[in-house]
This record gives structure tokens, sequence and C-alpha cells, in this order.
């Protein structure tokens, strides 16, 4: 099953996945994954934090400039090594958690590149709520498995409770069906 959180971008997604993670876990799930955090200098975007959401590790994932060890572009960013390294981690060990989180999936990924390359093949095998961006949405669409569920996040406040709640009983369901009898 996939979760998708999209909206323009600014319009809020990281912020309503990481009050969705909080109650998806208070509601007793098992999560894996990240949110990617904006870093900002004099109220620009200069590139994005990694953070894993259950150690709260937070490392370096993509830069606009001045880094060295720059991987390919993610849109006008570029990836660090240990950043993808460790998202890339995050994604192949996931196997045992209930959701696995991925903010965000975007350009790099839509080039196969990214950390596509270990998502794609665990989609239609694992619970996923992937954070998507809406002018990129039409492109990953034919590569989602159904059921796919979508949540756009407008920049007003949204009703996350009820998200989580919905997001919740939707595992719980599907895990009641696959489970043997």
């Amino acid at each position: 099953m996939i979760f998708v959180v999209t909206g323009p971008v600014g319009a809020g997604k990281t912020t309503l996945v990481k009050l969705l993670v909080k109650g998806l876990k208070s509601s007793g799930l098992t999560l894996s994954g990240y949110v990617s955090e904006a870093v900002r200098l004099k109220r620009k975007t200069t590139g994005y934090d990694l953070f894993e959401i259950n150690s709260g590790r937070r490392l370096p994932f993509l830069r606009k400039e001045g880094t060295n060890g720059q991987l390919a572009g993610a849109g006008q960013f570029y990836f660090l090594l240990p950043g993808l390294k460790t998202a890339r981690d995050i994604i192949s060990s996931t196997s045992d958690s209930d959701l696995l989180v991925v903010d965000e999936i975007g350009p790099a990924e839509v080039r196969g590149e990214g950390v596509w390359p270990d998502l794609n093949p665990l989609l239609d095998k694992i619970n996923c709520l992937l954070v998507i961006r809406e002018k990129l949405l039409a492109d990953f669409l034919p590569c989602l498995p159904p059921p796919v569920m979508f949540f756009r996040v407008e920049g007003k406040e949204q009703p996350v409770e009820t998200m989580a709640d919905y997001i919740f009983s939707m595992l719980r369901s599907s895990r009641l069906k696959n489970s043997p009898d």
C-alpha cells in the first residue's frame, strides 16, 4: 500500500509528514525512513539534511554548492555521498517495519537515480509513505503499484489526526488480510 503526500513546493509537506510520523508511532506502528529538512541561510534554502525518523540522526543530504564529493544533481541541488548512502541503506533495511517513510522522491528519482534503485523494487512489497511534489507526480504515477492513496497539502492546516487514523486503519486491515490463517 502506498500513501503519497503531495503539494506544491513550500506547502508544508515535510511538516505534515513529521506530524504524521509522530501520530503513527504513538499508535504502535513500527516506522522506518527519513525526512528531508530544509537548511536555510538568510531565508534561502541552501540544502536539505536527512533526518532519520528512528534514531534522530541528522546528516547533510543535498546542497546547492560549496561541497566536495557531490553526485548527480537533484534539480538545483546535489547529493552528498554520506547522506545518499544513508538514505539508500535506510530504504534497503526496512523489511521489518509497518511503514517506510521517504521524504522526498524528486528529479533525480525521475531519472532513475538517487534513492530510486533501492526504493523501486520494494514498492510492491512494503507499505510506503512517499512525499512527491505536485509537479512531479505525473512522472511517478505509472511506477506506483496499487493501491495508492493521496493526501494533498495546500499550505493550510491539515487534519493530521484524521490522516494518521486513516493510514493506521488501512495498514491494520492490510496486515490482517495478509496474515496466514
